[in-house]
């Protein structure tokens, strides 16, 4: 990239007019107000759409929203901006990469460790196939679990003043059904991938006004083989928080109104006060602006 930079930096320039141009720089929306609109969103589109059956996992996952053109992280870093959520429309030319440095997710095992709660260690392999079917192994205790994934939501948020973006998904597991599982077993040896899991859970991690965080961090160092390649393992550093599956029985089953939106409201304050707590977001003097309906391609200039 730096290369790139110097090498236009040092090609002959044209001849041109001064003119004064003057550029917005987007400082996005205030993280709490705008996760808070997204997980009422999901809960009412989970609801309308009779999404409701099966172990619902919502996740926030740490990592980088890249430009496809070069490659590059989305928008520059602008200390005191606030979040920027991307539509899917605007995300054509983009891809959100999961994870942090090495150095990074030590240091957030590090704040993990000091914010009260417990840890816990494990170890598995998670084959998947062409067929949509995973398989998780835990290396322990030799247990099985054998579901279907599908992810049903997206949602994808820049935040300039952190050194991560996030994006929050909703997915749906359930079971095999005994055929599944009799035609996967038929299939054994012919998994496309393989993702060797090494993770530490963290529960029970303490919020201020003496709350408890319903959402569990999960870091995971994840050595992913493919199958028939004789690379070696690519080894990556994963930062996700869930929310607990009694958390979302609660939130999902509340009556419609205001004991919904409180609900919601709390979610999403637990979610932020988590993610804040990982990777603070650089500060300055000045009040964030909020832009209702900002143009994306503002950050970039």
């Amino acid at each position: 990239m730096d290369a790139l930079l110097s090498q236009v930096a040092a090609a002959p320039q044209q001849p041109q007019k001064k003119r004064r141009v003057e550029h917005a720089v987007n400082m996005g929306t205030d993280p709490f107000q705008t996760i808070a609109a997204r997980l009422h969103a999901i809960r009412q589109w989970m609801r309308d759409n009779n999404k409701m059956e099966g172990n619902i996992e919502i996740e926030a996952k740490l990592g980088l929203i890249v430009n496809n053109d070069y490659e590059g992280r989305t928008g520059p870093f602008t200390p005191g901006a606030g979040i920027v959520e991307i539509l899917a429309a605007d995300m054509q030319k983009r891809k959100f990469v999961s994870g942090v440095e090495k150095k990074d997710f030590e240091a957030c095992h590090r704040v993990l460790g000091a914010s009260g709660g417990k840890a816990e260690k494990s170890n598995r392999k998670d084959y998947k196939y062409g067929s949509g079917g995973r398989k998780q192994v835990d290396e322990a205790t030799g247990e099985v679990v054998m579901e279907n994934k599908t992810k049903s939501l997206e949602s994808q948020f820049h935040l300039p003043a952190c050194p991560y973006d996030c994006r929050i998904s909703v997915s749906i597991e359930k079971d095999m059904t005994p055929e599944e599982v009799k035609a996967l077993a038929e299939i054994e040896g012919e998994w496309e991938s393989c993702r060797h899991k090494h993770r530490t859970s963290y529960t029970g991690t303490r919020l201020p006004k003496n709350m408890v965080s319903d959402w569990q961090a999960d870091m995971t160092h994840v050595e992913t083989t493919v199958a028939g390649s004789n690379a070696e393992p690519d080894h990556t550093y994963e930062v996700e928080l869930e929310l607990s599956a009694a958390a979302v029985k609660k939130w999902f089953g509340c009556a419609e109104g205001d004991v919904a939106a409180k609900e919601t409201s709390r979610v999403a304050w637990d979610l932020w006060e988590r993610i804040e707590q990982l990777m603070p977001r650089e500060q300055t003097a000045s009040s964030l602006v909020e832009i209702k309906s900002p143009e994306y391609d503002e950050l970039a200039r």
